[in-house]
């Protein structure tokens, strides 16, 4: 089993079965480029039971910090030969910043701060109507900040790794669980 899948696999035994702790064993190194990995299991709708895998080489990585709410960032990632597009969306409970942790009980994605932490996972035409899940922030350095459209200053996102897991809530089939790797420019 490569080390991503061995990673994801880890991920989503501990995101849906609660079985998380700390290891004890000291962090992978991060690569040194982009990369969105998941694995979603059959009769999942977001990825139909197929296992995906971008890194810089064969997609282009797009964030963005979104002042409304604070603590919320995305990353897009369109595949260079434009036939594929996802989206990941993490947000922090409102009134937070997101900063490495564990983010339980997270629903699906709203721009309406909640008390909940948000993710959500979509893409190729398919998103949740409703979900739950769980991410993990192992990395987070956030970078200079710059002006947004409303005048705000947000700060940009330099380096984002993220181990996650997701179930639409619409249906009882599994969900699925990736890693997302953003490295700025890379």
């Amino acid at each position: 089993m490569t080390m991503i899948r061995q990673v994801i696999f880890a991920v989503g035994v501990c995101l849906f079965a609660s079985a998380c702790g700390d290891s004890g064993s000291s962090p992978s190194p991060v690569p040194d480029k982009s990369e969105l990995s998941f694995i979603s299991q059959p009769g999942d709708g977001i990825g139909g039971g197929r296992t995906y895998h971008f890194t810089s080489d064969t997609a282009r990585f797009t964030h963005a910090i979104d002042p409304s709410p604070p603590g919320s960032i995305i990353i897009d990632v369109q595949s260079k030969d434009l036939a594929s597009f996802w989206t990941v969306w993490l947000g922090a409970p409102a009134g937070q910043q997101l900063q490495v942790g564990t983010y339980d009980n997270a629903e699906s994605w709203t721009s309406i701060p909640v008390a909940r932490p948000r993710f959500s996972l979509s893409g190729d035409g398919r998103a949740c109507g409703g979900s739950e899940g769980r991410f993990v922030i192992q990395t987070l350095t956030y970078g200079a900040s710059v002006p947004v459209s409303s005048g705000a200053m947000v700060p940009t996102i330099e380096r984002l790794v993220v181990s996650f897991a997701q179930r639409c809530t619409a249906t009882s089939a599994p969900g699925l669980t990736g890693e997302l790797i953003f490295i700025a420019g890379r």
